[in-house]
């Protein structure tokens, strides 16, 4: 099915805050993606905020984000689906603070795909060997 934010629209009308409205102003199917991997796109978002990088994330039912760490603050909004790693499960609503010392690898629920809002303040930092190499290309990109 496509990807909509109308369920979101629906049920939150009138209480979310402007940035958050301004974000779902259309369906996931009108941004921009860039697949990371088999499992992951990403899609990059204008907020005019030049300390942190807004995006989603899409991961595919049952796909995984490589393990990484943080180099800063990532704070994370469960819009569809869900995911866990080894700290827990999250579901549509969740809300994420994670810190740079923390280590983890999302994995999305097997019956949907999962779509989050990741705010962050510096870039990831990937530890699994098949990943590492990318590290040094991976920047932050603000607002």
């Amino acid at each position: 099915p496509p990807l909509s934010y109308a369920n979101a629209r629906r049920e939150t009308a009138g209480r979310t805050p402007a940035i958050l409205q301004r974000l779902m102003s259309g369906d996931f199917s009108d941004l921009a993606w860039k697949k990371i991997t088999s499992s992951l796109s990403i899609s990059y978002l204008k907020t005019g905020d030049p300390n942190y990088e807004f995006a989603l994330y899409h991961i595919k039912a049952g796909g995984r984000i490589p393990e990484h760490t943080h180099r800063g603050s990532e704070m994370t909004l469960v819009l569809e689906g869900g995911f866990s790693d080894a700290d827990g499960s999250y579901h549509q609503g969740d809300f994420l603070l994670r810190e740079p010392s923390d280590v983890h690898a999302p994995t999305a629920v097997q019956s949907e795909d999962c779509i989050c809002l990741a705010v962050l303040d510096a870039p990831l930092k990937f530890t699994s060997w098949k990943y590492r190499w990318m590290n040094p290309f991976l920047q932050l990109r603000p607002g």
